[in-house]
């Protein structure tokens, strides 16, 4: 028969269910569970009285099973898991190319590649030389074309011939003479543009620069496609800045064409 004294130390010591907080404790509540020398092995936890083990070696034991359980869960679920991570980086991998590309602009056209036209023709230039429309494909942005109509220009227009089957995706223009501020402000801009391929025609509105952006590029739209050819209408224009007597023209320094 237990004495008072292994009685009174099994209540005081032993842990409500309430209070479990660690493996010993309810190692300790297992084994007054199943009657085994509760005070014995609470007064002294490393003598082996429980059976033939210690407390430590159930709690050792214990978490042995915890971790053959843990393992038998992981091969239980290993196909799951390893469909989920393979899922989820094919996904990551997959948005990495389907994300959109940013637009090809004039200032950064991407990989796109420049393409030289052959050769360009005007309906109407200034008369005298060193206006011509070759001066739109120098390369040079202090050159410039100008038309030689009596108003502004309106109507006038330009046919580029292009290498064969160029895959034509962005139109560049620098609008205005900008070769200098001075040059850009006496001189008109172009303010609508029809351009016309075999694949369609479209029209843009180009809004009107300042002098200080004299050498900022616009996009012209057009349909975009296969063709050996482009050929610009010219329908409106902004005024000069500070007109001179005498001077409104239409000038433009440089037109850029860009392939896939």
């Amino acid at each position: 028969m237990r004495g008072s004294a292994e009685v009174r130390a099994d209540a005081a010591l032993r842990p409500a269910p309430g209070q479990i907080s660690s493996p010993r404790q309810r190692a300790v509540l297992e084994i007054a569970t199943y009657g085994t020398d509760v005070g014995r092995c609470i007064l002294a936890p490393n003598s082996k009285p429980c059976g033939g083990e210690s407390v430590e070696g159930i709690v050792a034991e214990e978490e042995v099973s915890r971790g053959r359980r843990l393992r038998s869960w992981v091969l239980g679920h290993l196909d799951g898991i390893v469909t989920a991570l393979v899922g989820a980086g094919v996904v990551a991998v997959a948005a990495a190319f389907i994300a959109p590309r940013p637009e090809p602009m004039c200032d950064d056209p991407g990989e796109l590649q420049r393409v030289v036209p052959v050769p360009v023709e005007a309906s109407s230039t200034y008369t005298e030389p060193g206006y011509e429309a070759s001066n739109l494909i120098d390369g040079d942005l202090n050159s410039a074309w100008i038309e030689g109509m009596a108003d502004h220009g309106e109507g006038v227009t330009l046919r580029v011939e292009l290498p064969t089957d160029t895959d034509l995706a962005l139109v560049c223009l620098a609008n205005g003479w900008a070769r200098s501020e001075a040059l850009f402000a006496r001189n008109a801009t172009l303010a609508t543009v029809e351009a016309a391929t075999e694949h369609g025609v479209e029209r843009r509105s180009l809004r009107e620069k300042s002098p200080d952006e004299l050498r900022v590029r616009q996009s012209i739209a057009i349909v975009p496609g296969r063709t050996d050819f482009i050929e610009f209408t010219l329908v409106s224009v902004h005024l000069p800045y500070e007109p001179v007597s005498g001077e409104r023209d239409l000038a433009l320094s440089e037109l850029e064409f860009w392939a896939r």
